[in-house]
């Protein structure tokens, strides 16, 4: 094997130290600032787009901020709309509840007018129907006419003893 013989260690040693030396210029000459100018634009780009990153999420943590303020600030418009027609629907109701119960009250005065009118007509017409009765059943019973002061004394006691008995009605 030539690569042993002692008398080619020197040539050897030459083109060793040649080809070593041309291929560590080569690698560090042409190739290793390549390769770190490539890795320091890898590590510029990263370090930017982590840059951005970062305002971008910062920018994402305001504007999620700014949404919810202003979805509380429409939620609360949104009650307070709200409240004031709940008001103003209770105000409303109120006002007609008023009206109704004021119609209401004079209907029914007007009605307890008439009805006392009624009922004071009908007793009229009673008393005249009894005091009528009254007369006739003492002419037919006794054949002699009743004085109207007796008349009017018999329904009367009648009068009084119905409401004795029954109440006022």
């Amino acid at each position: 094997m030539p690569q042993f013989d002692i008398t080619t260690f020197p040539t050897q040693l030459f083109w060793l130290i040649v080809t070593f030396s041309t291929l560590y210029f080569v690698v560090a000459r042409v190739v290793l600032p390549r390769f770190s100018s490539i890795l320091e634009m890898r590590q510029s780009r990263i370090q930017n787009d982590l840059q951005k990153a970062e305002e971008l999420q910062k920018e994402a943590a305001y504007l999620e901020a700014e949404h919810r303020r202003m979805q509380q600030d429409a939620r609360n418009k949104a009650h307070a709309i709200v409240a004031e027609i709940r008001q103003q629907i209770q105000a409303d109701i109120q006002a007609q509840n008023d009206s109704l119960k004021q119609e209401m009250d004079a209907v029914l005065q007007k009605t307890e007018q008439e009805l006392q009118v009624y009922k004071e007509n009908a007793q009229a017409e009673l008393t005249a129907t009894a005091s009528q009765l009254a007369e006739a059943l003492f002419l037919k019973i006794t054949g002699n006419t009743a004085s109207a002061a007796d008349v009017a004394a018999a329904v009367a006691f009648d009068h009084k003893d119905r409401e004795r008995r029954y109440g006022s009605r």
